[in-house]
């Protein structure tokens, strides 16, 4: 829900008018970069948010999204841009398991009980 309220144009209408219906003002995540996993996206939902009088709070940090200074505003986009690289690092990571696994960088898609053929000798 929150990355639906966060991104603005892409929101559907139900989580925003879930928010300005049940009078939400303040928002808190865990830490500041997992609001968002890219930095366009975190910096775009954070001034959505603020746009819209919703205050965002990371737990770990609570004045990473209160301040609005120039040091404040670095710290919170190096984290966007960190914690984008570290998904774009995790999803290449599991790709290059899945070749070596022999699935062609395709998903695993699990196979019912009882149908998986025993291995020819």
């Amino acid at each position: 829900m929150l990355t639906a309220i966060a991104s603005g144009a892409t929101c559907d209408s139900s989580a925003r008018s879930y928010a300005a219906g049940n009078g939400v003002r303040t928002i808190i995540v865990e830490t500041a970069n997992r609001f968002a996993r890219d930095l366009m996206t975190a910096e775009s939902g954070f001034a959505f948010l603020k746009q819209q009088g919703i205050t965002l709070i990371a737990a770990d940090s609570p004045s990473a999204f209160l301040d609005d200074s120039p040091t404040a505003t670095l710290i919170r986009q190096i984290l966007a841009a960190v914690s984008q690289f570290e998904k774009a690092m995790l999803v290449a990571k599991l790709r290059v398991a899945r070749e070596r696994k022999g699935l062609g960088g395709r998903k695993p898609v699990p196979q019912p009980e009882g149908s998986r053929q025993k291995p020819q000798e």
